[in-house]
This record gives structure tokens, sequence and C-alpha cells, in this order.
């Protein structure tokens, strides 16, 4: 086997395992702001999470309708952005 077929098999052997080992980071976006009673809940929630997966499963949280309003974040669910 050529040392470029080694090479690329070798490569591609390492970023399959480095994906099944990445973790999963998941967005959590809010209209609420950072200090109301929903964001802390959404930040237990995702250090709880986080804790509990042992850092396998992330929760990103967008408060303060950083990532749009309902119906922009509906619509970016729809069109696979978020």
């Amino acid at each position: 086997m050529k040392t470029i077929n080694k090479i690329t098999i070798g490569l591609l052997t390492l970023s399959i395992a480095a994906s099944v080992n990445a973790a999963t980071t998941l967005k959590m976006g809010m209209q609420a702001s950072v200090g109301s009673v929903e964001y802390y809940s959404a930040k237990m929630l995702a250090d709880t999470l986080e804790e509990m997966s042992q850092g396998e499963i992330k929760l990103a949280l967008y408060p303060s309708a950083q990532l749009g309003d309902d119906r922009a974040m509906l619509q970016q669910l729809t069109l696979g952005d978020l």
C-alpha cells in the first residue's frame, strides 16, 4: 500500500474517533434576560445536564433574544440553522 494511502486512512480514522468523542452542544434561546428567574432555571438545567452527562452534553444559553424573537427562532429551526 502506498504511503499516501496509509496516511489518508490514518487521518480518517483519527477524525472519526474525534467526532465520536466530541461533546454535543445544544442551543437554548430565550426572551428572558440574564438575572431573570427563567434564566437562572435554564442555567441550573445546563449545569445539571453537563454534570450528569459527564461533559458529553452541553447547553449553550442565549438570553435576551440574542437569537431573535420566538418567530425568528422557529424559522431558524425549520431551516436547520438552530
